[in-house]
């Protein structure tokens, strides 16, 4: 219990400070590059997250699943499934570069029209060998509940990113917008070979790094369940990968500028979607944390147990980040941007991430419970559905400029409510309660107190209130469910 509550306590203070500086780095990118480099970056992106996921085989996931389950039965020897991991990781890691850098060439000429793709993500394909082997490390060590390696190398890759973005806005008037991308690309590596090293010196104290003979069992209990989740991320990250050509492809077929088109699309990702990542922070520590435990459990009413009590922790503060982004989204972009010209996106978008909050968790109990084709199921459903409507909305000449939006969140909602209906099915425990519906007149109350209220102190009436609801009807009903505390679980 020790153990967790100072793994707890490093983990808020380090991923807080991640979140903050990263958030702070998407600012300065946001304020001082000029917008045909946000513009690349935001092309960039999906790219290269297509490629992590293809070459990563889900095998972190896995690694943190059987390792967590070896210790719970008292079996410790768990080498072979390391070998057998590091050697997948290279293959595939190879495999990806070579197929990317070629394709990456024609989707910058033929699809975006945009020149400045091609070289700068070149440069970025060495971080795959870096992060997935970086990202196994950090499985093996979560899974011996040692939290603090891993997020200290986050810290590390975040400081180095923070302070090269520095540097390159000073100097920013002596470089074109090309070799902005490629520096940016450059840091990237570095950063992420930075965390590398600080991993593998700590690895190199708990396990000898020489491979070991691999047995068919061993691979077949990696490279299946990882084909089964990498399809599934594979899904996920190929409808958003297809997300911006379908937006750009069917709403310049019906005569709206380019320029349009990429104002909100680099709205939503390079500006609106960086402030929800940061407040997902506490969500992000809660997933590290409990994801060995669940694999451990062999009891579905524990496994529920630990949910119910993470949504409840979450409950609070996912609503207080709602009422801040819906109600005062012109407030927030103005202190964070100096400008609420996306207010409006913003108010869009908060409702469905308010709404979808606790799909992370399950998803995570799904991944830790080898539950992986359900996952990928409701994945290619609710992706597939969001395609068909965003190439429906975007033939609407009235709504295509804010089809992708539609789309979305829309996507995000589906997938959630169709893990919820197999959450019940496997699980077969009480997972949320009736009771809150009462949202629903609570957020009433809270729009007339913004809209009848025209003092800056309404802000703090609202959570206020939404505060007393919280702790007044599911605080009190929690302690007398549950005796058991979170961190013995």
């Amino acid at each position: 219990m020790q153990s967790l509550e100072k793994n707890l306590k490093t983990m808020i203070l380090v991923t807080l400070a991640i979140k903050i500086m990263g958030f702070i780095y998407k600012i300065i990118c946001a304020k001082y590059l000029p917008f045909d480099v946000m513009e690349t970056i935001a092309i960039i992106n999906p790219i290269l997250n297509l490629a992590l996921v293809m070459s990563c085989m889900s095998l972190p996931i896995l690694i943190n699943q059987r390792v967590s389950k070896n210790i719970a039965c008292t079996t410790y020897y768990n080498r072979p499934f390391i070998s057998s991991a590091i050697k997948i990781i290279i293959i595939s890691s190879t495999l990806i570069l070579i197929i990317f850098s070629i394709s990456t060439f024609y989707l910058g000429k033929y699809v975006y029209h945009n020149s400045y793709i091609f070289i700068p993500t070149l440069i970025m394909m060495p971080v795959l060998y870096f992060s997935n082997l970086s990202a196994i490390m950090k499985g093996y060590l979560e899974a011996h509940n040692n939290f603090t390696r891993p997020i200290f190398s986050n810290l590390i890759e975040q400081i180095i990113k923070l302070i090269s973005i520095i540097i390159i806005i000073l100097f920013i008037k002596t470089f074109s917008s090309y070799n902005i991308i490629i520096l940016i690309g450059i840091t990237l590596t570095l950063s992420e070979m930075s965390s590398f090293m600080f991993l593998l010196k700590k690895i190199k104290k708990m396990t000898p790094l020489n491979l070991v003979p691999i047995t068919k069992d061993v691979n077949k209990s990696l490279i299946y369940p990882g084909l089964i989740l990498t399809l599934f991320s594979l899904v996920l990250a190929t409808y958003h990968f297809l997300e911006p050509l379908i937006y750009y492809y069917f709403t310049s077929h019906i005569n709206i500028s380019k320029e349009s088109t990429s104002y909100i699309y680099t709205s939503l990702h390079g500006f609106i979607l960086p402030i929800f990542q940061v407040s997902s922070f506490l969500t992000y520590i809660l997933i590290k944390l409990l994801f060995p435990q669940i694999a451990s459990k062999k009891e579905n009413k524990d496994i529920n147990y630990i949910i119910n009590k993470a949504f409840y922790i979450l409950l609070l503060f996912e609503g207080i980040i709602f009422i801040i982004t819906f109600f005062h989204s012109d407030v927030l972009l103005n202190i964070v941007y100096k400008s609420s010209d996306m207010s409006n996106i913003m108010k869009y978008v908060s409702p469905g991430i308010f709404l979808t909050f606790v799909s992370p968790l399950i998803t995570m109990t799904f991944e830790a419970t080898s539950n992986g084709k359900v996952l990928l199921k409701n994945g290619i459903y609710s992706s597939i559905i969001s395609l068909i409507v965003l190439i429906i909305t975007g033939l609407i000449k009235d709504i295509a400029l804010y089809s992708i939006i539609i789309s979305s969140v829309l996507s995000d909602i589906l997938y959630l409510l169709f893990n919820l209906i197999d959450y019940h099915k496997i699980i077969k425990e009480k997972f949320l309660s009736f009771k809150l519906l009462l949202l629903i007149p609570i957020f009433i109350c809270i729009f007339f107190i913004d809209k009848l209220i025209n003092n800056p102190i309404k802000i703090f009436i609202e959570i206020l209130l939404f505060s007393i609801f919280y702790f007044g009807l599911f605080f009190s009903n929690i302690i007398k469910k549950n005796t058991k505390d979170i961190s013995s679980v």
